[in-house]
């Protein structure tokens, strides 16, 4: 079973990875690609927290810098759009 550091690791990589894995689609898909990304990352943080493997304070920090992240990549999004 992977430790605890190793999955914020690699959680926090792919928070990190989000504006990049999605301005890689096409513009007519990244819309969908955000959610899917985000929503993958939000099931990990959740079945690491229900699994007991990552404390609830830590799966807080995360989901606030996992809602950062689409926040900041949604502005981004919409600056190109305008």
């Amino acid at each position: 079973m992977a430790t605890t550091e190793k999955i914020i690791e690699y959680v926090s990589a792919c928070i990190e990875r989000l504006q990049e894995d999605v301005t890689g689609y096409s513009e007519n898909f990244r819309d969908r690609a955000l959610s899917n990304r985000t929503g993958y990352i939000h099931g990990l943080i959740t079945m690491a927290e229900m699994n007991e493997q990552v404390s609830i304070e830590d799966c807080d920090k995360l989901r606030v810098k996992l809602r950062e992240a689409a926040e900041a990549v949604l502005n981004v999004l919409d600056s190109k759009i305008n």
